[in-house]
């Protein structure tokens, strides 16, 4: 809008095609600099946080909004340069929303063989400025949207749309560019359809890709479990670290497990519901001496699928994709139904600890807000209350986990190991102690975390050449990284110290 000490004047209009309030705007004007890169224009923010920008606003000379050359004069709507292309100045300022006493003003605003009412009108459009800016603009996008869409329209390519985004905006093309409310509303449909609505897939910790045929379901401190999906053969292989503990054994897979936790008493399998057939837990306990009472399972509700497991001492966890979790005895009585607020991500479990990882909206492509809460599921009490959990910029969470000595260790797609510090700052203090990618040899391998063991304190990982995650066959080895966490001069003889 371009404004006066005599009224308020139309130069475009734009709505927010999410209703989401503009917070601030910084006008960028155009220069010879500006004009090198390209970068001339409105900026605009929201409250939500997303950035949008008018480019074509500035008033350039004979075109539309142009104020350059034109003679000095009192009437803001003498030039007819400064109204919008195919809207009307009676329908910028209709009169349809506010008294009949302004329709009077107004319309005499808009008529150019008037003096007098015009001159008498100046002071009353200043008034009515808060009423036409909140009424008005709605009506006229709505009524400007019917007319059709002009060739400066689609003139806005797709990758114009993204540098926008992405804030690489490179030299001011050759072509005419689209008016600054079409641009805005491509970018507006641009940031809805790329940054909202988010969410980053369920986490299996130390699981690889089921879509393989042959695969781990788990990969933790205690051992391993594969899953064998031949065209002849369905089998789920589990093997111990420690043979002492219990030996390996092969099951049969009649149910499609995708899903799998291992402790040293207890086996949990779960299948997401496919096909008409619902979604299944099993359990196998492997240090009973009941024959009888070994094994059991369960169906989920109808159109309830499993997304999460976990095991601890003396119970197992689901959580599914209606945002619940179901806790459940190793004897398989049903003892807690929870609601999560958000999307469930995964869990995760130790002796009577449960962590629980969820999403919340809005989320990007950047960042992913996720927050964890930590649970006595013994006790039937809160631990940690839910708070955000911290990740490097453009990543995802890879894995978290339990250490062998109850402490919640988290792993991101950055390399960036994270211990929850629960004896100081309140116990929801994060510490990175560990940088996984500075491990590696070469960009294109990676370390695939299994754990965390404290005297000394170590991440167990797996080193993957070339992949993000193990493969079956050959059994891969468990290499040891000692913690470092990223203190300034490493160095120097008084860091080693500290």
């Amino acid at each position: 809008m371009g404004s006066s000490q005599f009224g308020t004047t139309a130069i475009d209009l734009y709505r927010n095609e999410s209703g989401i309030g503009i917070t601030s705007l910084e006008w960028y004007p155009d220069t010879e600099e500006s004009e090198r890169d390209g970068k001339a224009g409105l900026y605009f923010a929201d409250n939500e946080g997303y950035i949008g920008w008018f480019q074509g606003a500035e008033p350039t000379v004979g075109g539309r909004g142009s104020t350059k050359g034109v003679e000095s004069t009192d009437d803001p709507l003498a030039d007819d340069s400064l109204l919008m292309e195919g809207i009307p100045p009676d329908a910028i300022f209709g009169t349809d929303d506010i008294m009949d006493g302004d329709d009077e003003v107004l319309d005499g605003a808009h008529d150019d063989e008037d003096e007098t009412a015009l001159s008498g009108s100046h002071s009353n459009l200043a008034e009515d400025d808060d009423i036409i800016h909140s009424r008005k603009r709605r009506r006229l996008l709505e009524d400007s949207d019917d007319e059709g869409e002009t060739e400066s329209n689609a003139a806005v390519a797709p990758d114009d749309v993204e540098s926008l985004i992405s804030g690489d905006v490179g030299p001011a093309p050759s072509r005419p560019l689209a008016p600054p409310t079409s641009i805005a509303r491509t970018a507006a449909a641009a940031f809805s359809e790329k940054f909202v609505e988010v969410y980053q897939s369920p986490l299996l910790p130390s699981s690889t890709p089921h879509t393989l045929p042959h695969h781990f379901l788990t990969y933790n401190m205690v051992g391993v479990v594969r899953s064998h999906n031949d065209d002849d053969t369905h089998m789920i292989e589990v093997e111990f670290h420690n043979s002492t503990v219990h030996h390996s054994f092969s099951i049969p897979n009649h149910h499609g497990n995708n899903m799998a936790s291992l402790s040293e008493s207890c086996l949990a399998l779960a299948c997401q519901r496919n096909e008409g057939n619902p979604s299944q837990l099993q359990c196998l306990h492997l240090s009973t001496w009941d024959s009888g009472n070994k094994e059991w399972s369960l169906s989920l509700p109808a159109k309830e699928s499993a997304t999460g497991l976990s095991l601890g001492n003396g119970w197992v966890a689901v959580a599914t994709d209606k945002q619940l979790l179901r806790v459940f005895s190793l004897g398989g009585m049903q003892r807690d139904v929870l609601c999560v607020a958000g999307v469930i991500v995964g869990v995760a479990g130790w002796g009577s600890r449960l962590a629980v990882v969820y999403q919340e909206p809005p989320c990007t492509e950047k960042v992913f807000q996720l927050k964890v809460w930590v649970l006595d599921v013994v006790k039937r009490k809160q631990l940690f209350r839910p708070h955000s959990l911290p990740l490097s910029l453009h990543s995802k969470l890879d894995w978290f986990g339990f250490s062998e000595g109850g402490c919640l260790v988290t792993h991101d797609s950055k390399g960036i190991v994270r211990l929850l510090d629960s004896a100081h700052y309140g116990g929801l203090s994060w510490i990175p102690i560990l940088d996984t990618v500075k491990q590696v040899g070469s960009k294109a391998d990676h370390y695939f975390v299994v754990g965390m063991t404290h005297n000394p304190d170590e991440i167990r990982a797996v080193l993957c050449k070339g992949l993000t995650f193990p493969p079956v066959y050959p059994k891969p080895v468990m290499t040891v990284l000692p913690i470092q966490l990223p203190l300034c001069d490493l160095v120097s003889e008084k860091t080693q110290l500290e």
